[in-house]
């Protein structure tokens, strides 16, 4: 079939789904980004302990967002 792999029994992407998955995981990787340039730079600033708290769990969000960003681009990669 088009568009279509062998990969290790792992069921394929047909060649359109994997480009369209690639440029949403791509530009998804480009709003994390400026997630994290923008809270680098809030953390530069003096803040409240309270503050610090929210930056602590936003930054956690951030790190388990772009971690499963990544796994989206394996599993596609895997499987194109």
């Amino acid at each position: 079939m088009e568009g279509m792999t062998e990969t290790d029994g792992a069921t394929p992407l047909l060649q359109d789904d994997a480009k369209e998955i690639r440029r949403i995981t791509h530009d998804m990787n480009n709003a994390l980004e400026i997630i994290v340039q923008a809270s680098y730079l809030v953390n530069t600033t003096a803040l409240s302990d309270q503050a610090r708290e929210w930056m602590k769990l936003l930054d956690q969000g951030v790190r388990q967002a772009t971690g499963l960003n990544h796994e989206m681009r394996e599993f596609v990669r895997m499987r194109s």
